[in-house]
Formats: C-alpha cells, structure tokens, sequence
C-alpha cells in the first residue's frame, strides 16, 4: 500500500473514532454508565456491587464460567452463557443483596429455579428481551470487517457533503447494516423495542403490520430458538421498517426495496 494510502486509510479510521466516539449510546447501553439504576417497565436494574461477584461465584453462574473459557485456546473454548445466565443476572439485579442472601440461603439448586421461574418463565417478551439488555455484562461478538469497514465509510460520508440529504441516507444505510448484521439477541431487543414503540410522527411497527406479536418474540424465551426462517424473515421486517420511515422524507433515496426479500410487497401494501 502506498503512502498516501496509508495516510488516508488513517485519517478515515481516525474520523470515523471521532463521530463515533460523538454519538452517545442508545437505551440501556446508555444508561448503563450514569450513576442512577436503569429502569426497565416496572423493574429497577441496580449497580453492579461487589457482594454480587460472590453470589455468581457461589451459583457457579455463566459469567463465572466465562471468565475460565476465555482463558482456555480458542479452539478449546465451549458455550457456557445461556437463557439460565441471564435469569440469574436478571434476578440478582432486579433485587436487593439482602433478598438475594435469603433467597441464596435456601440451598443453589433452589435459588437457580426460582431465578428461572420468576423472570424468563413469566416475564413478556419485550420487557425479558430489554431486561438481558440492561444486564448485559459480556458484551456482544464484533462485527465482521467487512462490516466495520463499511460502517467506517459510512461515518465518514457526511464530512464529504454535509447537507440534511446526506445524513439521512447515511443513517438509513447504519440502520440498515446493522440490522443486517444483528446477532439474535440484538434482533430480539431491536424488534421488542420496535413492537413496544407507541403512537408517534414516525411510522411505527403496529401501525405498518398492526398489532399482532412478531413471531420472534412468540416464541418461549428459554426452551426454544428461532429458526434462520423467523430471524430472516425479522430482519425484512425492520427493513421494511426502516425503509417505509425514510422513504417519507427521502422518497427517492438509495435503491428501491428489493422485490426478494419481500420488502417491496409490503411497501406497496402500505
């Protein structure tokens, strides 16, 4: 690669730190770095303190578990993080450390059921889905680099022609590899949070395909996965979406809905 290639490689990656670092984060992501609890629905999400560490340690909970897999060569390493790991995070910050040690007393076996029980067993989905959000304490698998790379130019478009027309293709274009390349637990928050959206200016998922459940979330939270057929079929939903929103300010923006992916269909529908 040539120096001067070098050089505007550099300048792109540093540009895309600088807008990236600018923007604050979303939600409970957000939330997660203010000194106040997260508040989800009816639930309060605590700080993290350090009696909590002993209790994950006592359970043997998932986290625990991660932390000596991550010490392990990579292709030794086995799935330890599962629907009973967010329970039992769940359930230890959503009470206090004196109801965790009396409900810890009762013996671990015990404890884990109740964990279970009483958050992913019963919980509605939106609310389970926003609720391993604010808990989520591992952190999700990076974005491939194809992907980085793409997000990187686009971060670093709106420096090249700064007007309204361009921020708002460059947004719809982040929303749209993102969405493209959401793991499962990402696309169960995005949809939950979409689904829970009420009336507002912006076209709303209840309003484009009406109330019903998105068949991801009808699904039991902990017993089952979703197949490749409902996360797709997820994913050309908040396409759609996302397509129908900025088609209202930019009706002749980026590339027509594919007819493929049923994206178009649907627009035509509404």
């Amino acid at each position: 690669m040539a120096l001067e290639d070098k050089l505007q490689e550099a300048a792109k990656n540093r540009d895309a730190g600088i807008l990236a670092n600018a923007i604050p984060l979303p939600g409970a992501a957000g939330d997660a770095f203010t000194e106040g609890p997260i508040k989800v629905g009816p639930f309060t999400v605590r700080k993290v303190v350090a009696g909590d560490w002993r209790t994950l340690q006592a359970i043997q909970n998932g986290l625990i578990l991660l932390n000596a897999e991550l010490q392990k060569p990579e292709g030794e390493r086995t799935e330890v993080w599962d629907d009973q790991t967010d329970a039992e995070l769940i359930w230890i910050l959503t009470h206090t450390r004196q109801e965790v040690r009396a409900a810890l007393a009762v013996g671990v076996e015990k404890f884990k059921e109740r964990c279970m029980a009483e958050t992913l067993d019963e919980l509605d989905g939106a609310i389970a889905a926003r609720l391993c959000d604010a808990i989520d304490l591992n952190g999700r698998r990076p974005l491939c680099p194809e992907a980085m790379n793409r997000l990187s130019e686009l971060l670093c478009e709106p420096r090249k022609a700064l007007c309204l027309e361009t921020l708002l293709d460059t947004r719809r274009s982040v929303e749209e590899l993102l969405i493209d390349h959401a793991d499962l637990l990402l696309l169960k928050q995005r949809t939950a949070e979409e689904y829970a959206e009420e009336e507002a200016t912006l076209l709303t998922w209840r309003r484009f395909y009406g109330g019903e459940r998105p068949e991801l979330l009808n699904l039991n939270y902990c017993s089952e996965s979703p197949s490749e057929q409902v996360q797709n079929s997820t994913k050309v939903k908040l396409q759609c979406l996302v397509a129908a929103r900025f088609s209202l300010y930019r009706p002749l923006s980026l590339d027509p809905p594919r007819k493929s992916d049923g994206c178009f269909a649907a627009l035509a529908g509404w």
